[in-house]
């Protein structure tokens, strides 16, 4: 998509919830005990910005009534900026498989046929602050949406399959193929096996074999 100008967290989550409804009376609305982020014709567009610990009873409700749309934006391009003004660039450029890092907290709803995920790919800028009370030594105060870059609606979980993946196949050659690490990989189709788009056909060595499982 083209640049849609900069979509200013405090927080990340209200702007997305801005882009992808602009009329503030379907916000905030109550369903099943919980508070949904949307609530249009379609059913409940919820914006997950951050961990998908501790979301799983509150997607179960909603999930009970109507169709829902999770969105979770992935930064395809990350500037860290800091308060004296300084950037750089982080090495890392998240995809859409980026996702799954989040996801596998959810499996057991992967398969269920009401919830669709919707990843953002967008270039952004982290502003951190220097700290002694976490490990990393810093923490991340804000973040800004400069361009969307990209927005995927998954709703078949086989399309995450790359199409030229010989069969049976491992993690190994799911990393490949997909042009991401062996572990990101193997995060994935942990996630593809509960959404029963992968099935397991015996091993190689310690390595599951797989096999894309048909409509």
């Amino acid at each position: 998509m083209s640049n849609v100008g900069t979509l200013n967290e405090k927080s990340l989550h209200a702007a997305l919830k801005l882009y992808f409804e602009p009329n503030p009376a379907n916000h905030e609305v109550p369903v099943g005990g919980y508070v949904a982020d949307i609530v249009g014709e379609r059913g409940i567009i919820e914006i997950q910005t951050g961990n998908f610990w501790g979301i799983r009873e509150k997607l179960e409700a909603f999930l009970a009534v109507t169709d829902v749309t999770l969105v979770h934006p992935v930064p395809r391009v990350k500037w860290i900026v800091w308060p004296d003004g300084t950037r750089r660039k982080s090495p890392q450029r998240g995809t859409v498989y980026t996702a799954f890092d989040e996801l596998i907290h959810i499996k057991p709803l992967l398969s269920n046929e009401r919830l669709h995920v919707c990843v953002v790919l967008a270039d952004m800028e982290e502003r951190r602050e220097r700290t002694r009370a976490t490990r990393r030594g810093s923490v991340r105060v804000d973040r800004t949406i400069k361009e969307i870059a990209d927005i995927v609606y998954i709703d078949d979980w086989r399309d995450l399959v790359p199409a030229e993946l010989s069969e049976p196949f491992t993690s190994k050659n799911f990393a490949a193929a997909a042009h991401i690490p062996v572990p990101a990989a193997q995060t994935a189709l942990g996630a593809l096996y509960a959404a029963g788009a992968v099935r397991r056909e015996g091993k190689t060595g310690n390595a599951y074999l797989y096999v894309k499982n048909e409509k």
